[in-house]
């Protein structure tokens, strides 16, 4: 579990660190607006942020009293659609 919370940790820093760069230039506002409206923004660089720190969070809470193997496999596969659209790919 710790290890798998200091790797979200270091993309999250990776991703403060490109923050201001190409597609993730729109990340910020597009965050405030899904934490005002709760509402999944159009853009897929957000989307795909939002549901990996979801999934994130889902498999922290599983870890303590779920199904933990399945919030890794949802959390896996976010991660991939958040490195495919960091290449530029669409989901």
């Amino acid at each position: 579990m710790r290890g798998q919370l200091r790797q979200i940790e270091q993309r999250l820093r990776r991703v403060r660190q490109q923050i201001g760069r190409g597609k993730l230039a729109r990340l910020p506002e597009a965050l405030r607006q899904y934490a005002a409206t709760g509402q999944v923004p159009d853009d897929p660089t957000a989307a795909a942020f939002i549901r990996l720190n979801q999934s994130a969070l889902d498999a922290m809470n599983a870890s303590v009293g779920g199904d933990h193997a399945a919030a890794v496999e949802a959390y896996q596969a976010a991660l991939s659609d958040w490195q495919q659209v960091l290449k530029g790919g669409v989901l």
